[in-house]
């Protein structure tokens, strides 16, 4: 009998807090090239509903068909399956953009060198984070400087050699610096297109920032989300299947209270009689959250602005929780709002992995 058959090489996994396991609002597609390397190496895409796997042939001798025998990228598309989510993290928006952002995620270290952990996520915790999104750009890229730089670094992280200059642009004084990426002019090569990728601008002078810009036709839809970038070698052990994971953090409950009457005493900088107490959380608390502390460009500030243009001339008081919120907490979690010594149940928010809140009246 002839016997063929397939083997897990690598899974990719979505997760998140709010769901307290695995999410299945994102599916992972693999772009035009991912697809060829993959047949170029017999391996094949399983979707998942929470991800996917990549699965390796074996011939009727019940060997490996085609080994990774160089170095080799899978890239895939994240695509928003919820067309409601406007934004997976809930991460603030820079207010200087530079394209669409997106998220970028690959196995490889910030030396280029392929990483033997399994967590994608570059930010603090292992959980996504403000480090892991760059920017989906045009060719006709225009940076707004604001005459606060003096160079721009233009740079590629390289498989396996780390970070390479490509090329750097003066920008003392200036406030827009434009860059053709179709037409980079360098020797000896010049003038040359930019391959698809993700590439790093470093801006230098008295303010420093580095941002990462991600170039791909094929993320340019209206639900793409983000990329990930795995890369293989001939160093790649088919005995070892890696479970390779992105996880989103379940953000805190709001509530919003708006308050017509100016029943609220202020002192010291405190809510002087209104107080919150909980149930059915260990350690949950809820704290006022001052107009001016209100992180810019997220969902929780353009909610804000909307409630004060509503609510003119009336106070708003914004009460955050101190952790971030599962959905199982919506039916076990009380919270209780006392009010110059008058106390009731506020109604538990009903929420999302992007937004969790509830707007009431005093």
């Amino acid at each position: 009998m002839i016997k063929l058959g397939y083997d897990r090489l690598f899974f990719i996994q979505i997760r998140h807090d709010y769901f307290e396991g695995p999410c299945t609002d994102i599916s992972i597609v693999p772009t035009i090239a991912c697809e060829k390397n993959l047949t170029n190496h017999a391996l094949i895409f399983k979707q998942l509903p929470d991800g996917c796997a990549i699965l390796f042939s074996k011939n009727e001798k019940d060997e490996i068909k085609q080994k990774i025998s160089s170095l080799t990228s899978f890239r895939f598309v994240l695509n928003v399956r919820n067309s409601t989510v406007e934004n997976f993290t809930n991460l603030p928006y820079p207010s200087a953009k530079l394209g669409k952002r997106i998220f970028y995620f690959s196995n490889l270290t910030n030396a280029g060198i392929i990483d033997s952990t399994t967590t994608l996520a570059k930010s603090t915790g292992n959980e996504l984070g403000d480090k892991d999104y760059g920017w989906l750009v045009n060719t006709e890229l225009t940076l707004p400087l604001g005459g606060n730089f003096t160079q721009v670094n233009l740079s590629q992280l390289i498989p396996g050699t780390g970070k390479k200059l490509i090329k750097f642009f003066p920008a003392t004084g200036l406030q827009n610096l434009h860059i053709d990426l179709t037409k980079i002019d360098t020797l000896p090569d010049s003038p040359f297109s930019l391959k698809t990728g993700n590439y790093i601008l470093d801006f230098t002078g008295a303010s420093q920032k580095t941002e990462q810009i991600y170039i791909d036709n094929s993320a340019e839809t209206t639900n793409a989300w983000g990329v990930i970038d795995i890369v293989k070698d001939s160093t790649i052990d088919y005995t070892v299947t890696t479970n390779y994971s992105l996880t989103g953090k379940a953000n805190p409950w709001s509530y919003y209270l708006i308050d017509p009457a100016n029943k609220v005493t202020i002192t010291n900088n405190t809510l002087a009689n209104l107080s919150t107490a909980t149930t059915g959380l260990s350690g949950l608390a809820f704290s006022w959250i001052q107009e001016a502390d209100i992180a810019p460009d997220t969902y929780e500030q353009r909610q804000y602005a909307l409630l004060k243009q509503r609510n003119a001339g009336k106070r708003i008081f914004l009460l955050r929780s101190n952790r971030g919120m599962p959905k199982s907490a919506e039916s076990t979690v009380s919270v209780k709002l006392t009010l110059d010594g008058i106390q009731r149940t506020l109604p538990n928010p009903i929420g999302s992995q992007f937004k969790s809140d509830s707007i009431q009246t005093l």
